[in-house]
């Protein structure tokens, strides 16, 4: 079967991977390709060679088995695929091309493809096209190539995973500061908010900061923070308001490190 997607409009005599019915088997694949996956877009995790691209020989970059989701269809690639990848043309200079999966809603497929770069001596990766319902890439790699034909191949494959949002530093309060490792938090994929960092110089029993909404728990919830120096046990409260306080002796300093919870 080597490459194959779906699901396009049924047409027995129509192009790409378009086919006059699906069958089971075609149901079967998609179910385990989709399993396999729990975000919208990208490579399947676990499922057969994740797409993982190689240098075989030069000229030539190996794509592995795998599946993917690629602009709502899913991709199934049961056989390895060699990429041709012409050398660089002109003294000193490299080029840097891109493999990815392009979903082609006009030619109702989804293929392994080759964007090519431009010759030079810093040469820059080309462009991806992102247009949804036309013409759709996911990355898999890049692909150095010089005068000779040798490669070096750098992953750039995107799982289709849930992503961890960035973290975000919180506007601190009446007279806290941040200290050498400013606060933050964020929610990971499993919807865990997490807090790092430390504050300082503030008032004991005061607020700190005030988490938004969607990061804040049902009820209070206590924590045990430490000093830098360990010599000190302080308390970090995060009530259901999102107001964050702390408590503490002698040292101001707290570590927000290992504060982990779900919200409301």
């Amino acid at each position: 079967m080597a490459e194959f997607s779906g699901y396009w409009t049924t047409n027995g005599a129509g192009s790409g991977d378009q086919v006059a019915s699906y069958t089971q088997v075609h149901d079967s694949t998609a179910s385990r390709i989709l399993a396999a996956c729990s975000g919208f877009e990208g490579v399947a995790p676990g499922y057969l060679n994740e797409l993982a691209c190689t240098d075989k020989a030069d000229n030539t970059c190996a794509v592995n088995t795998g599946g993917a989701v690629v602009d709502g269809k899913w991709y199934i690639n049961d056989a390895s695929a060699d990429v041709n990848i012409p050398s660089a043309s002109g003294a000193g200079n490299t080029r840097i091309d891109r493999i990815v999966l392009r979903a082609s809603w006009a030619g109702f497929d989804i293929a392994i493809t080759r964007i090519a770069g431009t010759d030079a001596v810093s040469p820059t990766a080309p462009d991806i096209t992102q247009t949804s319902g036309t013409t759709y890439d996911i990355q898999l790699c890049q692909v150095l190539v010089d005068t000779a034909g040798a490669l070096t191949v750098t992953d750039e494959r995107t799982w289709a995973t849930p992503q961890a949002e960035s973290w975000q530093v919180p506007t601190l309060l009446l007279s806290w500061e941040h200290d050498t490792r400013p606060a933050r938090y964020r929610i990971d994929q499993l919807g865990i908010v997490h807090l790092r960092g430390a504050v300082k110089s503030g008032t004991s029993g005061t607020t700190v900061f005030q988490l938004p909404a969607g990061y804040r728990p049902s009820w209070p919830i206590n924590f045990i923070a430490s000093s830098p120096t360990n010599q000190y046990t302080n308390f970090v409260t995060i009530h259901g308001n999102g107001y964050v306080y702390i408590t503490y002796s002698e040292d101001s300093i707290t570590s927000l490190e290992g504060i982990n919870y779900y919200p409301d």
